[in-house]
């Protein structure tokens, strides 16, 4: 078997929903890393944005705590998602960090725009913006420094466009609790249908959609799932291999995931709201509960607002909308 399907595997394995991440010591999750990070993957083309890796990777058992409670420290999950370059690490003053420690904020894809990402982040944070920001590849990691801080052996990456927006929307969708492919159980003919469906609506030409199936079917995980191949505008339908996110399991997710999500359900995408509402709705919901940057993007051309939740470690909602609403 070829890596690529190795890894695509077990990317769509939901460990985060079905595994339990308090059984797991440390040095089990740094042999998980190490036998990640030595895996070829080939080289990414050059000026490449990103490389995805679903929301259910296998990284992200480490990260499971953050939802799910247990032994996992946050640190360990900062540590190892953003090693499988699906995040980004922004810095004022680079540091190899094959040399020492790098002084930073990191965390995964928020925009699809690294350098808008790290503004975000740095505002969390409390500090201010980088400087002259580039975003660059180091060592396959996605890194945002200021343009002389740039080393001579990275790969600069090209500014930021509508397509990344959208594939990064695109991808945000297959990972959804609201109305994407984990608010119910989609069979591989309705997911199949979905990915066609987003793939039009986001404007995205010369995509393709493969479907891989499952080595046995397992009646714990009855539904697809999906990834994306960006550097080859390939979504991935993989069936089989998740569990029914709408029937709520209090043993493997944390209640307030439910909570969170019926209150976007109900006041956001089951009405026709503007960005502001939707912002309120969704920081009321939050509440004190921790979550990476809400993302809030104005979309001049939607009628409504659009409700994006993923979960994964932490919690990220998106939101994408007019200011006002036009039903």
């Amino acid at each position: 078997m070829r890596n690529d399907d190795v890894l695509a595997r077990l990317r769509a394995s939901d460990p985060i929903l079905g595994a339990d991440p308090s059984r797991a010591d440390r040095g089990a999750l740094d042999d998980l890393r190490d036998g990640i990070m030595l895996t070829d993957r080939g080289e990414p083309a050059r000026g490449t944005r990103r490389r995805v890796l679903g929301r259910g990777g296998v990284v992200a058992v480490a990260a499971a705590a953050l939802v799910l409670g247990g032994g996992v420290s946050y640190a360990t999950y900062q540590r190892l998602y953003v090693s499988d370059s699906t995040g980004v690490t922004c810095l004022t003053r680079w540091v190899d960090p094959a040399t020492g420690p790098q002084e930073g904020e990191n965390g995964p894809d928020l925009t699809g725009d690294p350098v808008a990402d790290c503004r975000l982040y740095r505002e969390q944070a409390g500090r201010p913006a980088i400087p002259d920001p580039v975003a660059f590849r180091f060592k396959e990691e996605v890194y945002v420094a200021p343009r002389s801080q740039v080393p001579s052996s990275a790969t600069l990456l090209n500014p930021a466009t509508p397509q990344d927006a959208a594939v990064r929307e695109l991808e945000g969708g297959f990972s959804d609790w609201v109305d994407g492919l984990y608010s119910r159980c989609f069979s591989e003919t309705e997911a199949v249908a979905f990915a066609k469906t987003q793939i039009k609506r986001l404007g995205l030409t010369g995509w393709r959609i493969e479907v891989l199936p499952a080595d046995s079917r397992d009646d714990d995980q009855p539904c697809a799932d999906a990834d994306l191949d960006p550097g080859h505008n390939t979504v991935i339908v993989l069936p089989h291999r998740l569990r029914d996110h709408s029937v709520r399991n209090a043993g493997t997710v944390d209640p307030f995931v439910y909570e969170l999500r019926d209150a976007l359900v109900e006041g956001v995408s089951s009405r026709c709201v503007g960005l502001r509402q939707a912002e309120q709705v969704t920081r009321r919901a939050l509440g004190t509960q921790h979550h990476w940057p809400l993302t809030v993007l104005p979309d001049s051309t939607a009628s409504c607002t659009r409700a994006d939740l993923q979960v994964g470690g932490s919690i990220q909602v998106t939101l994408r909308g007019p200011e006002v609403a036009n039903p």
